[in-house]
């Protein structure tokens, strides 16, 4: 009975040393998560045969408040050159977009600075994979910002979006004129089921046509509610001083207000199939 006692006294021990172990290294793996300057890689469903999108991440607790941003690693058996430069993009994007939110950026040296020095601020950066295959891969950025006041009120600023395309194969950041043919045929497009514009309804509704949206008139047929002629809008689209994006199904995502909702117009990839140049 003496010896049955002796060994149940010793089995809780070890099972209490281990428990205390358990907990010690549980607690070096959160801290070295915290504190380690490594960034840790997730896994993310968005794959193709010769590269994969994987999550990095960065989190910090400034002032008992929520710090996180994350943005997308390539890696693959493709051109590494080609996934060093898009990854360096993306990371160098990710904490500069994490800067717009930041207040008083200029009086430190860096953005890490900066985060660790967050008070009544929590700051959130996240990604989206819009389109990937075997040569482009699209992104899209999202920025956002929670604000804390001393009286406990909490109010947050609408997210703001960036969007970037690549080349795969060479790891080069592409533009609108690199992606697409930039040619009267966008300035033409319409939609299917074309209906024309309301004016009188509130700005913030889907357009079925370029001309409508950006408000682009035949030099011949000028009416007041329209603001460039047709080579205007085409400088517009070659300076890049829209906002645009190829999202699902390789489709061309156009702004033209700056990611406001429902100010955009959608024009399909098979409609620019033909003059597309990936």
């Amino acid at each position: 009975m003496k010896n049955t006692q002796n060994i149940k006294k010793r089995l809780h021990r070890s099972q209490d040393r281990m428990r205390v172990l358990c907990h010690i290294l549980a607690a070096a793996l959160f801290l070295s998560g915290i504190l380690s300057p490594k960034i840790p890689v997730r896994a993310d469903p968005e794959d193709s045969p010769t590269y994969q999108v994987r999550t990095r991440w960065y989190e910090r607790f400034p002032d008992g408040r929520h710090a996180v941003i994350k943005f997308p690693k390539i890696v693959g058996t493709g051109n590494e050159e080609a996934y060093a430069n898009i990854n360096y993009i993306l990371e160098r994007e990710a904490f500069r977009i994490a800067g717009e939110f930041v207040s008083g950026l200029h009086r430190y040296n860096n953005i890490f600075q900066a985060i660790a020095a967050l008070k009544n601020q929590s700051l959130f950066v996240s990604y989206e994979v819009l389109y990937q295959d075997e040569r482009l891969l699209s992104v899209e950025i999202e920025g956002e910002a929670t604000y804390y006041t001393e009286e406990g009120d909490i109010y947050s600023t609408p997210s703001d979006k960036w969007h970037y395309l690549f080349d795969i194969s060479t790891g080069r950041q592409l533009s609108l004129s690199d992606f697409v043919e930039l040619d009267r045929r966008i300035v033409d497009y319409r939609s299917e089921n074309y209906k024309a514009p309301d004016y009188d309804r509130p700005t913030r509704t889907a357009y079925y046509s370029f001309m409508d949206a950006f408000c682009v008139y035949e030099e011949e047929a000028y009416d007041y509610h329209r603001e460039m002629n047709v080579e205007e809008a085409l400088e517009m689209l070659k300076n890049e001083e829209i906002y645009w994006a190829v999202t699902a199904d390789k489709d061309l995502l156009l702004y033209y207000y700056f990611y406001s909702e429902g100010s955009f117009i959608l024009i399909p990839y098979s409609y620019i199939a033909d003059f597309a140049h990936y």
